[in-house]
């Protein structure tokens, strides 16, 4: 008996559900302010969306609802973009976001990228420093400088490069965003000591 009576009341559970659900739907529109026939209109929903309206135009200003930022162009090719910042730009960091127009983030690149030549320049010479004195033997002076000449050189390298894969690699966006500077370029301006 239990079993042929469960399904009865499943179903009666069902229906009772569903009409809930039909009587409850014109209540609840009706209490959040909408209004039931298509002739008239909600005065409180009015009311409430054009209070809402006045915040938000006390929060902002006119200029600044007005600077909405228009669609964006690209500012050329993404592939040349890509082409000048592999190869032109090992030598001159920075030569991509150049092309695209984002010429702050191409002139610290370009600085970054002079520091690391010079750091680099530093520890060649100071590597061929110590080879001269090492061949004059005197080791004592050879290997400060050949360690000095080592760590110079890998810090300029390490800055050159940094400068460079930087540059191949946010070429595309600033390509795409019209030249537009990164959102947060917080990595070149932490490697940017000479920041003017």
């Amino acid at each position: 008996m239990e079993a042929t009576g469960s399904p009865s009341l499943a179903r009666l559970g069902h229906r009772n559900g569903l009409a809930t659900l039909l009587l409850g739907l014109p209540l609840l529109a009706e209490a959040s302010g909408c209004a039931l026939d298509s002739s008239t209109l909600s005065v409180s929903a009015v009311e409430a969306a054009r209070a809402g309206f006045q915040r938000y135009s006390d929060t902002f200003s006119l200029e600044e609802r007005e600077k909405v930022e228009p669609p964006v162009q690209p500012s050329g090719s993404v592939f040349v973009g890509e082409l000048l910042a592999i190869f032109p730009g090992l030598f001159w960091p920075g030569l991509g976001h150049h092309y695209a127009g984002d010429y702050d983030t191409s002139r610290k690149l370009l600085r970054v990228g002079e520091m690391g030549v010079a750091l680099t320049a530093l520890g060649v010479a100071a590597g061929f420093g110590g080879y001269s004195l090492d061949r004059n033997d005197q080791e004592g002076f050879a290997y400060g400088l050949y360690a000095t000449g080592g760590v110079l050189g890998v810090i300029g390298v390490t800055y050159w490069m940094s400068a460079w894969f930087y540059d191949m690699v946010d070429t595309p966006r600033a390509v795409r965003t019209g030249g537009r500077p990164p959102p947060r370029s917080e990595f070149v301006e932490t490697l940017d000591i000479f920041e003017g």
